[in-house]
């Protein structure tokens, strides 16, 4: 799923082609969720527009290999559900006061222009795309706030507790017998492990109820026709 996908910045650059939106008239979408036209709005989320071009900008930013994806009606939907999270958890974190300086997201820039291994410049590479270098660090300083957002305020709340982390022991403790021997000390061995896991199961779920609140109090517009999706499809967009 495209969201798993974007939950981390340290995804690469992507390849697609785009073309430029120009002076193309914004109007309500006829072809989303069949295609991506770049210029078309279809959403509205508390009063900001999302147009397709906003998308595929998303996508191209993250997923290396989805071009074709583009004219795949689920596809296209889970990259709106995923876009629209990602926007108002993006609000959020703004609302909270989350600064990302210019030098910050010049960085994260490098070390992906880095991780491209090509022989094009960063902007070469991305110009190929029909992107600009302002798509790309509009995208990735909205994404540092977010990863800044979960890390210093969803999950620094998420806390472990010794039983959970004995239970699961417990409950697995022949593997981790296996693995590290039967001694007195292969709780200790485990435990740091375990407590991660627990953690980011912990934090996995908080992210979903924490999405699901947000989605909850935001005003949400869709410009397309959902009287035309199937049940499938209408609950990939709506969650």
């Amino acid at each position: 799923m495209l969201r798993r996908a974007c939950m981390c910045l340290a995804a690469a650059v992507v390849s697609l082609g785009l073309a430029a939106c120009g002076g193309e008239e914004r109007g309500a979408t006829s072809a989303f969720p069949d295609s991506l036209v770049n210029g078309e709005v279809v959403a509205v989320v508390n009063e900001k527009e999302i147009t397709a071009r906003d998308l595929r900008v998303f996508m191209l930013t993250y997923v290396p290999t989805a071009a074709d994806s583009l004219y795949d009606r689920i596809f296209n939907l889970e990259l709106l559900s995923g876009y629209i999270d990602r926007m108002l958890l993006g609000q959020e974190a703004a609302a909270a006061g989350v600064f990302i300086t210019d030098s910050t997201v010049a960085w994260y820039v490098q070390r992906m222009a880095e991780a491209m291994r090509s022989r094009q410049t960063i902007d070469q590479h991305l110009a190929s795309l029909g992107l600009t270098r302002a798509d790309f660090e509009r995208t990735v300083r909205r994404d540092l706030m977010v990863r800044s957002l979960i890390e210093n305020r969803i999950a620094a709340d998420i806390t472990v507790d010794e039983a959970d982390v004995r239970a699961y022991y417990e409950a697995n403790r022949d593997r981790y017998l296996e693995q590290y021997g039967e001694t007195e000390g292969t709780f200790e061995k485990a435990r740091g492990s375990i407590e991660q896991g627990l953690r980011r199961r912990a934090l996995a779920a908080e992210m979903g109820n924490h999405l699901r609140r947000n989605r909850a109090v935001a005003i949400i517009e869709p410009r397309f026709d959902v009287g035309g999706l199937t049940q499938r499809e209408s609950t990939t967009f709506t969650r």
